[in-house]
């Protein structure tokens, strides 16, 4: 599986790198202009609350090719307005992440999530071990020099948790944020 992934990756940071050839070998920009901040953020209220910050921090191996690694807090609470009950979840975990960027706005995103979900229901906790491999893409709309939103369709195609068969992921899961680029977007 994780061949696969390195393969997938190893597919589209390759040709972008011939793309950079022409470039002058002298110049190397700062460490900051290669730094890359963003992530995501979303919320719901009502009898289904839901809280999610996932912020990333990446660096842009080339132009074209950015690695990261990601936080993830979500938060969600489900009320039951029948029984009264309240089921509520805390998951929290990291990733690491790769994408590149085939177009200027269309990119291919590889990612390994591990997260901890901690299930509270009535007087029960319960702790949850999770992992996932995420392959996909999406599209990026750039606002100024610097700062882009994102969407991102990823597909599970490894998932491991401590109990059989339970996924916290549809297919596919689709997320909404943003991307600051200090350098500069130069695609």
């Amino acid at each position: 599986m994780y061949f696969f992934l390195v393969l997938l990756f190893a597919a589209v940071a390759l040709p972008l790198n011939a793309q950079d050839e022409g470039e002058d070998d002298n110049y190397r920009p700062p460490f900051v202009d290669k730094l890359v901040v963003g992530g995501n953020l979303g919320i719901q209220f009502g009898n289904f609350t839901f809280l999610d910050l996932s912020p990333m921090v990446g660096y842009k191996v080339l132009e074209r090719v950015h690695l990261g690694v990601g936080g993830t807090y979500r938060y969600y609470r489900e009320r039951d307005p029948q029984s009264s009950s309240t089921l509520r979840a805390n998951i929290m975990g990291g990733s690491v992440w790769g994408r590149g960027f085939l177009f200027p706005n269309l990119f291919a995103h590889v990612e390994y999530e591990g997260l901890r979900m901690e299930v509270i229901g009535g007087t029960r906790r319960r702790g949850i071990l999770m992992n996932y491999a995420l392959v996909g893409g999406g599209y990026t709309q750039q606002f100024g020099q610097r700062l882009s939103t994102m969407v991102t369709f990823l597909f599970p195609v490894y998932s491991r948790s401590t109990i059989p068969n339970y996924s916290i992921y549809r297919i596919p899961v689709i997320r909404f944020g943003f991307m600051f680029e200090f350098g500069g977007i130069n695609r």
